[in-house]
């Protein structure tokens, strides 16, 4: 293999055809981490299977590749999955399509499933896709298929939040239903979320089997993300009642992605985690006990094994090794060890890891140590 070095977002499309089309979301190339270096291994400890990769992101960030590109990667596309809703052509569209490709689109954002995906497919293929998904998220037809959820689902909250809500989770959904396929034998993605709706469909439109390896449970990561996030308004006051039946914008993400994952999961030929104890929400959003498997993310200790123990005149030491971001909960590391200080004399805490991802996470981290 040649040892040029070619960032993995300059590769462009060299070939026609992959071996595997890698399917990520917000890691692998620009982020190094868990999920970025074990893509990485995985391309590099197969020489000669060749990948396409496509790579998801809210919007174009700037960012500059952190991997080089072996000679067996042939291409490299972005997907942006909030670049969607231009203007559309002027075309013949009969509002009894519209409307029918909104209500199974509705279906498919709060529910999911393989079906209701292939069901939109189908319905797109008959009408031209691109221009019908623009014409949908433009139309009268959609405007009035947000009212009717809205008055169904959360007619306690403030519609104009609820209708930007529903902007942004269907911008996503369409940008994924548009995107140009790459052809490949196989279509692998990380993790469900958009990444695995793209995979659902690539394996419905093309026939080829779509796998899904899952480190962390998305739906789970983006839960505990929602309920932190302070850019989702807090449309109704629940006070601290936990059993609240009422219909909320944090609810409503949720079951998106929820309804994402079920889709993935039941067009996915394997459905593989690092650890059993994933199985069960797994499980819980469709997976079938004959799609799942568990390879476990394995460490090399003889690497390590010229390393000498520390001895009794070591300060004690705790370490938190991770991507300095929200969902790691760097803060919460950082108030515990100011718990532990006073109680175990030396006490050093380390955080070890990337801090370029979220400038101002890292900025509101630094002034919590430094407070």
């Amino acid at each position: 293999m040649s040892d040029r070095k070619r960032p993995v977002d300059q590769i462009g499309q060299r070939a026609a055809q992959s071996d595997v089309c890698l399917i990520v979301e917000g890691c692998y190339p620009y982020v190094p981490g868990g999920v970025s270096s074990w893509v990485d291994w995985l391309i590099r400890s197969q020489p000669r299977t060749t990948f396409s990769i496509v790579s998801l992101w809210p919007k174009p960030m700037g960012l500059k590749s952190r991997y080089d590109a072996p000679d067996n990667v042939v291409s490299f596309d972005s997907l942006f999955i909030q670049q969607f809703g231009a203007p559309p052509r002027r075309r013949s569209m009969s509002p009894a399509a519209v409307s029918a490709l909104g209500e199974a689109l509705t279906e498919l954002m709060t529910q999911g499933g393989r079906e209701q995906l292939s069901i939109v497919m189908r319905q797109l293929a008959s009408i031209g896709r691109g221009a019908a998904l623009e014409e949908l998220f433009n139309s009268p037809a959609a405007w009035s298929i947000v009212q009717d959820m809205y008055r169904r689902e959360m007619p306690n909250g403030s519609f104009l939040d609820y209708f930007w809500a529903w902007r942004a989770l269907l911008s996503g959904l369409f940008a994924v239903l548009k995107h140009p396929l790459p052809k490949a034998k196989v279509y692998h993605t990380i993790s469900t979320g958009y990444a695995g709706m793209l995979a659902a469909r690539a394996s419905l439109e093309t026939g080829r089997p779509s796998i899904l390896t899952e480190h962390g449970i998305y739906t789970n990561e983006r839960r505990i993300e929602l309920l932190m996030a302070d850019w989702v308004a807090d449309t109704i006051d629940k006070g601290h009642a936990l059993d609240d039946p009422r219909f909320d914008l944090r609810d409503m993400w949720v079951r998106a992605f929820e309804a994402y994952a079920r889709t993935c999961y039941e067009a996915a030929s394997d459905v593989v985690t690092l650890y059993r104890d994933n199985q069960g929400p797994q499980r819980n959003l469709g997976a079938r006990e004959e799609q799942l498997a568990v390879i476990a993310n394995g460490i090399d200790i003889k690497r390590f094994s010229h390393l000498a123990v520390a001895g009794p005149d070591v300060p004690p030491t705790i370490a938190l090794i991770g991507r300095v971001v929200p969902i790691k909960d760097v803060k919460t590391f950082i108030e515990a060890a100011h718990l532990l200080a006073p109680r175990v004399p030396n006490l050093r805490a380390w955080i070890v890891g990337p801090t370029e991802e979220d400038a101002g996470y890292y900025a509101e981290c630094k002034a919590l140590v430094e407070a």
